[in-house]
């Protein structure tokens, strides 16, 4: 494509070099990676140095930005966004106004929706689910069919896991792990060595 030839489109920041997805229509910047087998619906933007690969889609209003990942059947719908150096893998699904940034990940048919964010190093999979205004960050975990919703804030390096349920204003940070056992929630904190043990 030449400049004289090129097509334009202004993603938020100016425009850029751009063309639409023959799969779905979408709009994907020349800077951008999107297979051929990847679905961009004809309101969506793939921008920045993003990457749609496999049979994932992006549809809706949803943006892709950054360098940021999308693969295997993912689905990123509503006006999500995904940015930064975010992974969204498998069966994963990051719809509504949710916001995933950072070096945050996505896997294996976890959800976020709703207003929810995942950022910083967060990790969501293993079918669990953020949503409401839930917020996971920093290196948390939430796995395991675990649930975080309402106004629930998981962070630091705690862990969400096997059925456990946050919700409201719950708090859990540190090294904190929420899980179940035998059919009661528990909090407890997870011991790691200081550095002259190691």
């Amino acid at each position: 494509m030449t400049d004289e030839t090129a097509t334009m489109h202004d993603f938020g920041d100016g425009p850029v070099k751009a063309h639409r997805h023959p799969n779905g229509g979408g709009w994907v910047a020349d800077t951008a990676s999107v297979a051929e087998t990847a679905y961009v619906g004809p309101d969506a933007q793939v921008f920045d140095g993003a990457t749609i690969s496999d049979y994932a889609e992006v549809r809706d209003r949803a943006k892709v930005s950054g360098t940021a990942q999308v693969s295997g059947r993912a689905k990123i719908s509503g006006e999500a966004q995904v940015s930064g150096w975010a992974k969204i893998s498998d069966w994963a699904q990051v719809r509504g106004r949710a916001k995933v940034h950072g070096h945050a990940k996505v896997s294996r048919r976890a959800a976020i929706y709703g207003d929810a964010k995942a950022y910083r190093w967060a990790t969501v999979t293993d079918q669990a689910r953020v949503y409401g205004q839930a917020q996971a960050s920093g290196w948390t975990q939430i796995m395991n069919s675990a649930v975080l919703c309402e106004k629930a804030k998981a962070s630091g390096s705690s862990r969400v896991q096997d059925h456990a349920r946050m919700v409201g204003e719950d708090r859990v940070s540190f090294f904190q792990t929420v899980h179940v056992v035998q059919g009661v929630q528990e909090k407890t904190y997870r011991y790691v060595k200081p550095p002259e043990d190691r």
